[in-house]
């Protein structure tokens, strides 16, 4: 719930590339017998995929950063890594979060800085609870008065007091 109310998708979504003409010589052996692979039915859904899917894709990317894009040509066990380290990679970042927002206010601060890193959080929460700051450098302003633009890279932001702070590096 803690996570639902701080805008977290816990979701992975994931796009495994694979060329149309190894669809098709995929599904040679099935053309009798499975009605998907008839040539003429896999033929418009393949052109509705090749039109639909840069939108959704994009949109993943865009609005939660959760994308991963594998390789439908490599093997199988490739491909069950890359999409194994993408999910353990998200649930660690989970699992930090919520140890740094529940424990960070029993050990009598209000709360604990966390990092949102892989946590694939709705960038249109990100842009709304921004500090002061915005995308500037608070650790270079205090010590230097020097206002130094960040990136909006998500490994370089972290989560204190609801807030969202970027840094330099």
């Amino acid at each position: 719930m803690l996570m639902a109310r701080s805008g977290i998708n816990p979701a992975n979504v994931f796009h495994i590339r694979l060329p149309h003409t190894e669809v098709l010589k995929r599904t040679e052996p099935l053309v009798d017998t499975d009605f998907a692979s008839h040539r003429t039915i896999l033929a418009k859904r393949l052109r509705y995929l090749h039109t639909n899917t840069p939108q959704v894709l994009g949109f993943y990317q865009r609005i939660y950063g959760c994308l991963t894009e594998l390789d439908g040509l490599k093997s199988k066990w490739f491909l069950y890594d890359s999409s194994m380290v993408s999910i353990d990679a998200n649930m660690q970042a989970r699992m930090l979060f919520s140890k740094s927002q529940c424990f960070g206010a029993n050990m009598g601060s209000a709360h604990r800085p966390s990092e949102i890193n892989d946590l694939h959080m709705d960038r249109c929460i990100l842009k709304a609870s921004m500090t002061q700051f915005k995308y500037y450098c608070p650790v270079t302003w205090k010590n230097t008065k020097q206002l130094v633009k960040c990136t909006h890279n998500q490994e370089l932001c972290v989560f204190f007091d609801n807030m969202f702070y970027y840094f330099k590096g």
